[in-house]
């Protein structure tokens, strides 16, 4: 061990808000213990708390044993960085203003990303995946026939896809694109009313606490941006840490968030201290937040090890990591993109030959050997023999290479027929991704899907076990000096303890997140239907009832009655009581979501080669409510569409139709993205 107590230190930096001593190490450590603990029984070795030092104090620890049979124990050193309380408070005007002006650039910024997904979902997903089913059309009365058979399932596939892929990100947009200018404009006024009403005599006292609690939460931000003494002394918090595990620990990772990352990119950019063995950005402010060009002056230091871990529902780091728009935009789409172009490729029986295809249009989709990419370039493909003999594939030559976007069946055809005439014999295509290069530098790109939420993504990827924790812990494992001896076939460290994360794992969690973000489709379907039942059943009588029963027989009780049953406030409490039912329903279906998905997480973590899905009574009891909220507010906005025969010209049934498509088929087929490994520069 040398002079080193630990083998591993890792260090926690929180990010914007005053966050209690320990609270950033708890929220860290107990999940990812909890993980260890849940995966050591399946891989053979037992972690343990050793110590626990002043986690109410002003340096906690925690430090960890990982113990496995005939091995040496690895330890790790568990501690935080807290500058919440390291700089002194700007006033509480500077604050406000600052944040009112701040706004906008965060605003900007999340539309500019949930724009991006929108024309990368139309334009790279859904048109691509539809012009490729499109049939080619055959000579000959039979193959009419045959291409107007093909057209059938192709009309309900784009309409599926429209609906599961493209509806949801359009809804989202419009509705930010359209509430975000108004609700920045209300938090406007309100912020310039909170200045002026904190001065008044009588009005300051009851406004001040509500002021106090605001500057707290945006004023981390405005001191670390406007004044260079105050974000100093945060950088300091975070030297004083990392110096002190440098010292105890052989290797050392800093996690840090939001603006804890933008504060430790900066001092490790700025060269104030050595890089760590990995630096681990989650939810990072770093473009927001840092001025200088991160990804230039990550590359001076020679590219070290950097993760950045992001949510694309999170409006704080707005995705990957660039330089320029450009840079963050093309790395972004590179993870929604898995391999960036489909494709195919045909090789001849003895491997000399090969010809490949990737989907786009014009003559530089095609690439292999030569004499086979010029005759591709130069066809049109087209099949033969459909309804009797053996159907065979043939390549027109044309006079002009093709510039026009090319079908994947005829692009096949045409690899096919190309292979015949070089080979003499026929060729299967191998569907094999073939990658874009997209040549922009920038740290390894983890995306995440913590709650599908633009109010809680920020805040939950500590509690994300499958896509963060697990992650973690493999790398913090590849690093522990207990495991540089036993490496498997592939020179992997860590695998003396756990293998890496299972990508059909990863994409069953992604899965449930979006189970979660559809039972909020259903909860706010569902209070609506309850506002609009309330409506047909004269409401405004109703409540003025109401208020006549509670408050009635005083001067007081029927002033209440009176305004209740008046159209506007009526309104306001139709919409209180819409609210209200949606917070319960969402509230119901959350709980019993947390607890199956907290429980399948570790069950895969732990076993990923068991099944995808076990529901247990909590994942029926979710089940039940999803398929309760479902065909509830299905029937009521249904009603009178399907019986005694469907209403097909009425547009609610288009309607009901989309909705139900989005709830049952978006948690199956939606988008997910995967990791992108770090990129030192353009490729040459």
């Amino acid at each position: 061990m040398d002079d080193f107590d630990f083998d591993v230190g890792v260090v926690f930096v929180h990010g914007i808000g005053s966050q209690a001593q320990g609270a950033t190490l708890l929220s860290w450590a107990e999940p990812l213990l909890e993980v260890l603990s849940h995966v050591g029984p399946r891989y053979d070795f037992s972690p343990r708390v050793v110590t626990a030092d002043d986690l109410v104090g002003d340096a906690p620890e925690i430090t960890l044993e990982i113990s496995r049979p005939g091995s040496r124990p690895t330890t790790w050193l568990l501690s935080e960085a807290r500058w919440a309380e390291a700089f002194h408070p700007s006033r509480a005007s500077d604050v406000l203003l600052w944040a009112a002006r701040f706004s906008w650039r965060a605003a900007r910024r999340g539309l500019a990303a949930l724009f991006h997904q929108l024309w990368f979902s139309t334009t790279k997903r859904l048109f691509p995946q539809i012009l490729r089913q499109v049939p080619i059309w055959r000579g000959g009365c039979a193959g009419a026939l045959s291409t107007l058979a093909e057209w059938v399932p192709l009309l309900v596939y784009g309409w599926v896809s429209l609906v599961v892929m493209l509806v949801p990100y359009l809804v989202m947009f419009c509705v930010l694109f359209f509430f975000a200018p108004v609700m920045l404009c209300v938090a406007v006024a309100g912020v310039i009313a909170l200045i002026v009403a904190q001065r008044l005599p009588v009005l300051g006292k009851r406004v001040s606490p509500f002021v106090a609690d605001l500057v707290t939460s945006v004023g981390d931000a405005q001191a670390y941006r406007d004044r260079e003494i105050q974000a100093a002394a945060m950088r300091q918090v975070l030297l004083t840490r990392v110096t002190d595990a440098t010292r105890r620990a052989r290797n050392v990772v800093v996690v840090a968030h939001s603006q804890g990352a933008a504060i430790a990119c900066r001092t490790f950019l700025a060269g104030d201290a050595r890089w760590p063995e990995c630096l681990v950005t989650v939810g990072a402010a770093t473009s927001l937040l840092n001025e200088e060009k991160s990804v230039g002056r990550w590359q001076s230091l020679g590219c070290p090890p950097w993760i950045n871990i992001w949510s694309s529902r999170d409006l704080v780091p707005a995705g990957p990591i660039g330089d320029s728009t450009k840079a963050a935009r093309s790395r972004w789409m590179e993870t929604l993109w898995h391999y960036t172009a489909g494709g195919f490729i045909m090789r001849s029986p003895d491997g000399r030959l090969e010809l490949a295809w990737k989907l786009g249009s014009g003559p530089d989709c095609w690439s292999g050997s030569e004499s086979l990419v010029q005759q591709a370039r130069n066809a049109r493909g087209r099949r033969t023999n459909l309804f009797w003999g053996d159907e065979t594939a043939e390549a027109v030559e044309t006079p002009e290479p093709f510039d026009d976007w090319l079908r994947w069946e005829e692009a096949e055809d045409i690899a096919e027929a190309v292979l015949f005439r070089a080979t003499g014999e026929r060729v299967e295509p191998e569907d094999v991704p073939i990658p874009r290069d997209f040549d922009e530098p920038g740290p390894e790109e983890w995306p995440v899907a913590n709650r599908w939420s633009i109010f809680w993504d920020h805040t939950a990827y500590s509690t994300n076990l499958t896509q963060v924790q697990y992650p973690l812990i493999y790398r913090l494992l590849c690093l522990s000096e207990a495991t540089a001896g036993e490496r498997d076939d592939s020179g992997d460290p860590a695998a003396a303890y756990l293998p890496p994360q299972d990508g059909q794992v990863e994409a069953t969690h992604v899965g449930r997140v979006r189970v979660l973000a559809m039972s909020r489709v259903i909860a706010a379907v569902s209070a609506v239907a309850v506002v609009d039942w309330l409506i047909g059943s004269d409401a405004e009588r109703w409540l003025s009832e109401v208020g006549s029963w509670t408050v009635g027989g005083s001067r007081t009780g029927s002033w209440v009655s009176h305004r209740l049953g008046q159209g506007l406030w009526s309104m306001a409490v139709l919409a209180m009581v819409g609210l209200a039912a949606f917070a319960a329903f969402s509230g119901l279906l959350r709980f019993a979501w947390q607890g199956w998905h907290r429980r399948e997480s570790l069950r895969l973590c732990a076993t990923p080669d068991g099944p995808t899905l076990r529901l247990g009574i909590i994942g029926c009891l979710l089940a039940a409510l999803y398929t309760l909220g479902l065909v509830s507010s299905v029937l009521y906005w249904g009603r009178g569409l399907f019986l005694p025969s469907p209403e097909w010209s009425d547009p609610r049934f288009l309607l009901v139709l989309t909705y139900v498509a989005w709830v049952t088929l978006w948690p199956v087929f939606g988008m997910c993205a995967t990791a992108v490994p770090a990129r030192p520069g353009p490729s040459r």
